[in-house]
């Protein structure tokens, strides 16, 4: 690559990352890891397998609450209610691919439908 871009795949599109001395977002660190996260389909495999039961027309899909939270740690969250400070940021939708981040409402109550019963979270390694 002679013009210094470095392309990524990510859940949305494929994505350029070059140095810059202009203002950027915060949030151009992500790229490799949206890529990376998408190559794996670590997020596909895991939504796919979640024994939750979503039911009502206006859920969100698993993947969408998963990214969400993912994206909080990733972010150095350390609660649920750490997801709300990512909403208004559209350029992680576009790298990670849900259409919007979701509320911390939405984890949890995922997280307490899924529960612990049943070795789960602890068993994901062998889902994937």
């Amino acid at each position: 690559m002679g013009d210094g871009k470095m392309p990524f795949e990510t859940a949305a599109e494929q994505v350029f990352l070059e140095a810059s001395d202009e203002a950027m977002t915060p949030f151009g660190r992500f790229v490799p890891q949206a890529a990376f996260l998408e190559k794996l389909g670590l997020l596909d495999s895991i939504a796919v397998h979640c024994p939750a039961v979503r039911t009502s027309p206006n859920t969100r899909a698993v993947r969408d609450v998963l990214t969400s939270f993912i994206l909080s740690f990733l972010c150095d969250g350390s609660r649920f209610n750490h997801i709300n400070r990512l909403r208004e940021y559209l350029t992680l939708c576009g790298l990670f691919g849900p259409k919007k981040i979701v509320g911390d409402d939405v984890v949890s109550r995922l997280f307490r439908q899924i529960g612990f019963e049943g070795g789960w979270i602890a068993s994901a390694g062998s889902m994937l």
